[in-house]
């Protein structure tokens, strides 16, 4: 039988050894990357883009985010061309829907999606990049929209950020 002092002793070296190992463990994906749509009311995610790993305790975390998230989108989404065909063999426009499906967003009408960055626990912001053409959804059904070109696009990639809980 072991005494009091040796199981204190084996518990206070457990106990040292549980905390360097809680020390080591990275929370996964601090940086977030994002479609929404939009609404007068604000904006509203849609689909969610691969996340990424960045040093929170970095003084440009928010660049890095940045960055990792336009890069997924110039590379991965093909610069948001919703006929852009995915690794899974979907395509953007049908990846975006059954994403939207997933978060509540049963249909969608002719509406550009623009790509949000958020890095560790701060506010999404907008990274200028959007779909190229219109989103429309149908119960997570991608369909090709009758608006094809945005009207004055210019005027509508350059938005504030935004503060959203999703």
């Amino acid at each position: 039988s072991l005494s009091f002092l040796a199981a204190m002793e084996i518990l206070v070296a457990l106990l040292a050894v549980c905390s360097l190992a809680s020390g080591q463990i990275i929370t996964p994906y601090e940086c977030h990357c994002g479609v929404f749509r939009s609404y007068p009311q604000g904006e509203s995610l849609i689909y969610h883009l691969p996340g990424h790993h960045i040093d929170c305790d970095s003084p440009d975390k928010e660049t890095q985010c940045y960055d990792a998230c336009v890069q997924d989108w110039d590379v991965f989404a093909g610069n948001g061309d919703l006929n852009t065909v995915l690794e899974n063999g979907y395509s953007l426009g049908q990846e975006i829907c059954v994403g939207a499906l997933e978060l509540g967003h049963f249909n969608i009408r002719d509406e550009i999606g623009y790509v949000f960055s958020r890095a560790c626990f701060g506010n999404w912001e907008d990274t200028g990049s959007h779909t190229e053409q219109y989103v429309c959804c149908h119960n997570g059904h991608y369909e090709e929209c009758t608006k094809t070109v945005a009207n004055n696009m210019a005027a509508v990639t350059n938005k504030p950020g935004i503060n959203t809980v999703n």
